[in-house]
């Protein structure tokens, strides 16, 4: 099953924000390694609850910086928030459900709907901003 890691390529080019994508990924890849490796439920618990945590504390971080420095694009990437919050809480349910491909299922989301959302939405959102500065 591939690493979850961060790569310079992901960086929006603000310290804070890149730092907080920095977190989430080695959020993700402390909870796959616990999956993959079988740990006790209490562990991918914890892992999972803290990916969650610290996912809603980013993503209102960043809504509040976009609002500050006014990007345009901000109503849409809030929702777009809000539907990996959603995402994640689907997460959630299938290891209380007890499905077996949660590890998969993460480096899944992690590859094809987080990362995605660093590269497009957030750089979209980040361009957007009225000053338009780099």
């Amino acid at each position: 099953m591939p690493t979850i890691y961060w790569n310079q390529t992901y960086s929006l080019g603000n310290e804070t924000v890149d730092a907080q994508h920095c977190r989430l990924l080695e959020l993700a890849e402390m909870l796959r390694v616990a999956l993959q490796a079988g740990r006790v439920e209490p562990v991918i618990d914890e892992a999972l609850e803290a990916l969650k945590h610290y996912a809603r504390d980013h993503f209102a971080a960043e809504e509040a910086l976009f609002a500050a420095v006014g990007a345009r694009l901000r109503e849409q990437h809030c929702r777009s928030h809000r539907t990996l919050l959603v995402e994640l809480d689907e997460l959630f349910l299938d290891r209380e459900l007890g499905h077996t491909a949660l590890a998969a299922k993460l480096v899944d989301w992690v590859s094809n709907r987080l990362v995605a959302h660093f590269l497009y939405e957030d750089s979209n959102s980040w361009a957007s901003r009225a000053d338009g500065a780099a």
